[in-house]
């Protein structure tokens, strides 16, 4: 008989920015139960949707529930959510938004406007929107006009489509970025990156 496994993994390399940016991750397991236990027991600062994989509204997906969770928690408790790569699809999604199939979105080094300015990031994804809806606004968008970064006008949440992560050396924009969101609790914060 064959046994099956569930596994939750995340890059090693989040802890790794996550301190030098001060913050002590506390990393959750895909279980909502247990998402919510150590929500209440160590009411954390904020939360962070890593990337990997496809968002899906599927009841049986014990990650979107999670994440679901995780995002309904941080706007209860007026605290930051950043979501990356997948995690800002989470938010695209759960705001109503329609992702669509792209091409040229798998680079390492994509010219991205933000904030008005060109800067080289990395990109990961095959799915992507080119509009955003309210309560979002946009601040990073591709040469071919698909929506890089989100902010929202009314819950401390943030998308953006890079992998901070992935930058090695780490960039000081990501480490300040992450600092000021998280351990500063600035927000809105689009304009610090």
């Amino acid at each position: 008989m064959q046994y099956q496994e569930a596994h939750d993994s995340l890059d090693e390399r989040w802890n790794l920015l996550l301190m030098r940016a001060g913050i002590l991750p506390i990393l959750v397991a895909n279980h909502t139960e247990t998402a919510s236990a150590l929500w209440q027991t160590l009411k954390p600062a904020g939360v962070i949707l890593t990337g990997g994989g496809e968002f899906s509204l599927r009841d049986n997906d014990v990650r979107s529930r999670t994440e679901e969770q995780l995002v309904e928690l941080a706007k209860q408790h007026n605290k930051p959510l950043l979501g990356i790569c997948r995690g800002m699809q989470v938010l695209q999604q759960l705001n109503g938004e329609k992702l669509i199939k792209l091409e040229g979105h798998v680079d390492p080094n994509q010219e991205v406007l933000v904030n008005g300015c060109s800067i080289p990031l990395n990109s990961y994804h095959n799915y992507g929107a080119k509009q955003v809806e309210m309560p979002f606004k946009a601040w990073a968008i591709s040469h071919d006009g698909v929506i890089k970064a989100i902010e929202s006008r009314e819950a401390k949440q943030i998308g953006i489509m890079w992998h901070p992560e992935r930058i090695e050396p780490f960039s000081s924009r990501n480490i300040e970025f992450l600092n000021r969101l998280f351990v500063k609790q600035e927000y809105p914060c689009a304009h610090l990156y």
